[in-house]
C-alpha cells in the first residue's frame, strides 16, 4: 500500500483481497456475540464444555475459538479457553461498556447489505432498510433502539455537564429514540423538563430509560416526525437537541429541519447538535465516507452531511455557532463533533 495524498491511496493486490475478505471477521464476531459465547467464556473452560453447553460438533468449535483466539477476542491457556479483559467489559451483558446490542443490529443487516444495487437505484425504501423493518419485526427495533442507547453511553457526561443546562429550562430531545440524553441531564437537573420526539417504534424504549432515570414526571414522549413543520405548531423551548439523526435525511429536508428548530427557539436558546464530522469533500476522514454509505443502505434519505456545511446553515438561519471535537469514531480517523449554536 502507497500513500499518494490525503485521500488517495494506491492499493495491492493483497490490500484488495484483504479488504473483500474482512466480512469473515464481522461473521465470527457477530455469531460468538448473538450465540451467547462470551457469556460462557467469562472464566476459562475447555472447548469441550463449550461444545456440550451449546451441542456443537467439538472440532469444529475448538476451530471456532481458536479463530476468536486469533482475533484477540479470546485468549487460550493450555487447553482452555476465555474471554479477554476487553471481551468482558464490552462484549458480555454485566459489562461496563457492553456494545452487544450494536453488534446484533449489525448482524441484522446482512441481507440488506446484498442488496446494494437494489438500494441505490431506489427512491423509495426497500425490505430491510429501517423505515420498513423496524415497524414489523420487535427484535430488530429492539436491537436498535439498544444499539443507539449503549452509543449514547460515551456522550453523555458531556452534555450532561454544558453550563447551558443549569437552570430552569424547556429542552425538546428531537429524534432523540431512547431519551437517554435528555434523562441524564433531568435527572442531574430537576428543574429540566421536556419532551422526547420521536416515531412510535422508540416509545418503549423511551419509556424504560426516563424510569430507570427517575424522570417521568420532568419528561414526556412525544410521537412527531421532525420533518414535518406541523410538528413545530405552537412549540416554544429553551434548548433543542438534535443528537446523531441529521444523517437521517437529504439536504434540503437538514435545512428545512434547522429552520422550523431556530423558530421554536427563545430569544438566546441553544441548539445543539452531535454528529460525526465529515470534512466539505466527503471523503475525509474515511470513516465519516464509510458511515455516509452505511446510512445510505439503512434509510431510504440517509446520508451524512459536511460539518462545515451544517455550520454554514446554521449561521445563515442566524446562530451564532461553536464547534467542539467529542470523542474518537472508529479506527480509520473518525471523530464526533459537538456543534453548539446560539439564537441571536
Amino acid at each position: 500500500m502507497v500513500v499518494n495524498s490525503h485521500n488517495s491511496i494506491d492499493l495491492t493486490a493483497s490490500d484488495i483481497i484483504s479488504m473483500s475478505d474482512s466480512f469473515q471477521e464481522s461473521a465470527i464476531l457477530q455469531f460468538a456475540n448473538t450465540s451467547g459465547l462470551f457469556e460462557l467464556l467469562k472464566e476459562p473452560v475447555t472447548a469441550e464444555t463449550i461444545s456440550q453447553s451449546k451441542g456443537w460438533l467439538l472440532r469444529k468449535t475448538t476451530l471456532l475459538l481458536n479463530v476468536l483466539t486469533s482475533l484477540s477476542v479470546v485468549v487460550k491457556s493450555d487447553d482452555k479457553y476465555s474471554n479477554t479483559p476487553s471481551t468482558n467489559r464490552v462484549l458480555t451483558k454485566d459489562g461496563p461498556g457492553y456494545v452487544g446490542a450494536l453488534i446484533e443490529h449489525q448482524r441484522l443487516q446482512w441481507q440488506l447489505w446484498s442488496k446494494i444495487g437494489e438500494v441505490i437505484s431506489s427512491e423509495e425504501p426497500i425490505e430491510g432498510q429501517q423505515e420498513l423493518k423496524l415497524k414489523k419485526d420487535p427484535h430488530a427495533n429492539d436491537a436498535f433502539n439498544q444499539a443507539m442507547l449503549q452509543l449514547s453511553k460515551e456522550n453523555i457526561a458531556s452534555i450532561v455537564a454544558l453550563p447551558e443546562m443549569e437552570g430552569e429550562k424547556y429542552i425538546l430531545d428531537l429524534a432523540g429514540g431512547h431519551g437517554t440524553y435528555l434523562s441524564a441531564i433531568a435527572k442531574y437537573n430537576p428543574h429540566i423538563t421536556g419532551q422526547v420526539w420521536d416515531f412510535a417504534t422508540a416509545r418503549e424504549a423511551a419509556q424504560h430509560v426516563f424510569a430507570d432515570y427517575g424522570v417521568e414526571n420532568q419528561i414526556e414522549f412525544r410521537e412527531a416526525d421532525i420533518s414535518k413543520a406541523s410538528s413545530y405548531e405552537g412549540v416554544k423551548a429553551d434548548i433543542a437537541m438534535l443528537n446523531d439523526c441529521l444523517h437521517y435525511f437529504e439536504q434540503e429536508t437538514v435545512v428545512q429541519i434547522l429552520s422550523q428548530v431556530a423558530g421554536v427557539l427563545r430569544k438566546g436558546g441553544t441548539l445543539l447538535i452531535t454528529t460525526i464530522y465529515m470534512d466539505r469533500d466527503c471523503v475525509t476522514p474515511a470513516a465519516a465516507a464509510g458511515f455516509s454509505f452505511y446510512m445510505m443502505m439503512n434509510t431510504a434519505h440517509g446520508q451524512l452531511h459536511p460539518t462545515p456545511w451544517l455550520v454554514d446553515q446554521m449561521e445563515n438561519i442566524g446562530f451564532n455557532v461553536e464547534v467542539r471535537n467529542f470523542g474518537r469514531v472508529g479506527t480509520k480517523g473518525g471523530k464526533y463533533v459537538l456543534i453548539i449554536g446560539q439564537r441571536k
